[in-house]
């Protein structure tokens, strides 16, 4: 089959098998019904025997044959695996990564559309997210003018005064976005007005204010 050449290169050649396996992260996240990759680092690097035994739950993961893993739709919000990788020369040589998978904010919405703030008004601004059942539902909120308006982690919006202890009129943005580090948005427009709050009436613009009456008669 072999010619003595051939059979004597195939005899010296010394079998070099797995003694270290290890994930590059201990848990990977990935987002439920998508695909994600797994890294993976085998030595020594000159390995020639690459037998290894792949072991997970089937009801909640696929694993390609590349190393990309698919997440299953399931009804939980958060669903936590494992999947451990092992050498069939040696089972001790091994290394498992905790798979969570999540359901994220896909978008955010409040409970108003705009805003106007006026000295001494306030306002609380709630939202909701999509969909209603996620894994994190928490929220960071900010400002696109500081100097404007400021808002405090649950949401509540007031004015600010400047350097000069005055309220900077004008518009500007208050923004929501999701924590979950997916980073699903939204925003609003806040208009700051400083209302008037009293007008003086001379005889000057009484007789106008007079003459357009008559003329409405």
């Amino acid at each position: 089959l072999y010619s003595d050449k051939e059979q004597s290169e195939i005899e010296t050649i010394t079998p070099v098998y797995i003694n270290s396996i290890e994930f590059e992260d201990g848990t990977v996240e990935i987002v439920k019904g998508s695909v994600k990759n797994i890294d993976v680092n085998i030595s020594p690097a000159d390995v020639n025997v690459t037998d290894m035994i792949l072991e997970y739950d089937d009801s909640f993961i696929s694993i390609y044959e590349d190393g990309r893993i698919a997440a299953a739709v399931t009804d939980a919000v958060t669903t936590e695996t494992i999947i451990k990788l092992s050498s069939e020369h040696n089972p001790n040589v091994s290394d498992t990564v905790n798979v969570k998978i999540v359901t994220p904010i896909t978008e955010i919405k409040l409970d108003i559309e705009s805003l106007e703030l006026y000295p001494g008004n306030t306002k609380q601004v709630n939202y909701t997210t999509v969909p209603a059942e996620v894994t994190t539902n928490k929220v960071k909120w900010s400002v696109s003018n500081n100097e404007m308006i400021k808002v405090s982690d649950t949401g509540f919006v007031e004015l600010v005064k400047n350097a000069d202890g005055e309220y900077t009129t004008g518009k500007c943005k208050l923004i929501c976005t999701a924590d979950d580090g997916y980073n699903a948005k939204t925003e609003i427009e806040v208009l700051v007005a400083i209302p008037v709050e009293s007008v003086e009436i001379t005889s000057k613009n009484k007789a106008f204010i007079d003459m357009q009456s008559q003329l409405a008669v």
